[in-house]
């Protein structure tokens, strides 16, 4: 896949509640830090000390993560290097979204709402009428199509969409039922979406002019009451939804369009503080769960079986699932946490042994049968491009983004490509070398 980095200065007069300011990152992968029993989990140690409550990434170099000190945090090198934007007011902001590297939304305590079109560098005003309440996430389907949910009046369940970039808003939905704040939403496309949230389980198929709540479809707890804080769909009919409740049923699924849900056992349901805060899937298999006792869950059958991918003294508040090749997650205290999921050919790294030079190994073995190993070496902290081209200059891998100091090695497949002779390459922006391998059916 081809990105490509635009650099593009704006120079606009905007309502100025926001100057970047830098911020060095601290890198961590230490095993005795906590326990990696999957994935291997990292994190970055930023200078705020906020809960990190929403992760949106546009691509795999530009990322915007809103947190709790009233502000939002922003990368443009796969979040390496984190930037900050704070707001004029000491509320928290709970969600963002960017339909592209410049154009995005966020939303928090008080009814706030911010618009961008410089990636977060500068922030407009878009408040629709002051009120006592929460505005919890925000979606836009396009430039000019959005919707943002949470409470108004205390907490009763609130809905509000904008069809002109948020230049207007209009309210769409109010719950008549107290304790029925929305947490979180999940859209399939412009017309069908799920919004779920205190004792509150709710479904359009018409880009919200109506609503059905399905909440009564879950099975009932002890006291009635059940915080559903995530939800995450795959297809029109399989999906899941977590939270908190009495009987620690902190994940439960659908596979028939929300007409019956189950309960889905897990270890953090066995906690005392069994809360799971969110939750994504990348199919119908595969998908993790972020909890309150700092542990994020991982299961590759649907839910049937949960298991422990991490373990950490931190609290896990949200979850970003980029193109299905990143997992990320908003900790506590300034944590943002990730993980690679199954590189496409194999990403090996050690970032133990630090070379002196820039270098393209010759892949081994060579000729190859159906698969061969490329090693390369990085000697300083930069963005690399490797590629691999057929006989007739055709691309068939490409991958760009921001690599540490370290031997790296990849795996190629050739099963699904046909004999003869490749050409591979690698690239930074002191280095350039092409080698050849042949591929021998």
């Amino acid at each position: 896949m081809k990105y490509s980095i635009i650099i593009l200065f704006f120079l606009l007069v905007f309502n100025n509640y926001a100057q970047p300011v830098k911020v060095n990152e601290n890198y961590y992968s230490a095993k005795d830090e906590f326990t990696n029993d999957i994935f291997n989990w990292q994190y970055i140690q930023l200078p705020y000390p906020f809960n990190i409550t929403d992760i949106f990434f546009k691509d795999s170099l530009y990322g915007w993560a809103s947190h709790e000190g009233n502000g939002v945090f922003r990368t443009t090198d796969s979040g390496f290097n984190w930037d900050t934007s704070k707001f004029g007011t000491n509320n928290h902001i709970g969600g963002v979204h960017f339909i592209d590297r410049y154009t995005g939304w966020t939303v928090g305590v008080g009814g706030k709402i911010r618009k961008t079109i410089n990636g977060g560098i500068n922030w407009k005003i878009q408040d629709y009428e002051p009120y006592a309440g929460y505005y919890n996430k925000v979606h836009f389907f396009n430039s000019d199509t959005g919707v943002v949910i949470g409470s108004k009046n205390g907490p009763y369940g609130y809905i509000i969409k904008t069809t002109n970039s948020g230049n207007n808003w209009s309210e769409i939905f109010i719950s008549n039922q107290i304790y029925t704040e929305l947490k979180d939403q999940y859209w399939l496309n412009s017309d069908s979406g799920w919004l779920c949230g205190s004792n509150i389980l709710l479904k359009t198929t018409n880009g919200g002019t109506n609503f059905i709540n399905y909440y009564t479809n879950i099975p009932p707890t002890q006291n009635g009451s059940n915080a559903l804080l995530g939800i995450d769909f795959v297809n029109e009919n399989t999906g899941w939804i977590c939270g908190s409740n009495l009987e620690h049923r902190n994940i439960y699924k659908t596979t028939n369009a929300g007409l019956n849900w189950y309960f889905q056992n897990n270890p953090v349901a066995s906690y005392e503080y069994a809360q799971v805060n969110d939750i994504k899937f990348i199919n119908s298999d595969s998908g993790w769960a972020g909890s309150f006792v700092g542990i994020i869950l991982f299961t590759s059958n649907g839910g049937s079986n949960w298991l422990i991918d991490l373990s950490a003294n931190d609290e896990f508040w949200s979850l970003c699932n980029y193109k299905n090749s990143k997992i990320w997650s908003g900790g506590a205290h300034g944590k943002i946490w990730y993980t690679l999921i199954n590189p496409p050919i194999g990403v090996i790294s050690n970032k133990n042994q630090i070379p002196l030079e820039y270098h393209l190994f010759q892949n081994y073995p060579n000729p190859f049968n159906p698969s061969t190993t490329i090693k390369y070496d990085i000697s300083n902290y930069a963005q690399v491009t490797f590629k691999i081209y057929d006989i007739l200059g055709k691309e068939i891998y490409s991958s760009n983004e921001f690599k540490k100091a370290g031997r790296y090695e990849f795996e190629f497949n050739g099963s699904n490509f046909a004999s003869g002779l490749y050409f591979y390459k690698l690239e930074t922006g002191e280095f350039k070398q092409v080698k050849k391998m042949v591929l021998i059916k």
